[in-house]
């Protein structure tokens, strides 16, 4: 019972679930592959009592649900990450830690975004 309660509030918070976990990915993503896996799984680790990794997770969700839907964003992502010489398990590549990249990286790209923005405006 207490484990269907968390999992209702993991799910809650992550507004995004069904879409990312459903996405269709082109055959050879090996990266999309990963994220998403590691997403689907390494959110129910997180202990739904701990209101900082609640907010760490919509934060994760946000990001990657911006993954799936923005080209731009998911290109530049690639463009920052490769994984031709690393293998995916959990010694060469904590799952935590990718997740933390991936929202490192969606910061970066949105204040880049931003500043192309302010940019245009002042044309």
């Amino acid at each position: 019972m207490a484990l269907e309660i968390k999992e209702k509030e993991v799910l809650n918070t992550c507004s995004h679930y069904e879409a990312i976990v459903n996405y269709s990915f082109k055959e050879g993503d090996i990266l999309t592959k990963h994220l998403i896996e590691q997403y689907s799984t390494g959110i129910f680790d997180i202990d739904s009592r701990d209101l900082g990794k609640m907010n760490q997770l919509k934060v994760i969700d946000i990001t990657m649900h911006e993954y799936i839907v923005d080209v731009k964003f998911q290109k530049y992502v690639k463009e920052h990450i490769s994984f031709e010489d690393v293998t995916l398990d959990d010694e060469s590549l904590m799952s935590h830690d990718l997740m933390m990249i991936i929202v490192k990286l969606y910061n970066q790209y949105r204040k880049k975004k931003e500043e192309a923005l302010e940019q245009t405006l002042w044309l």
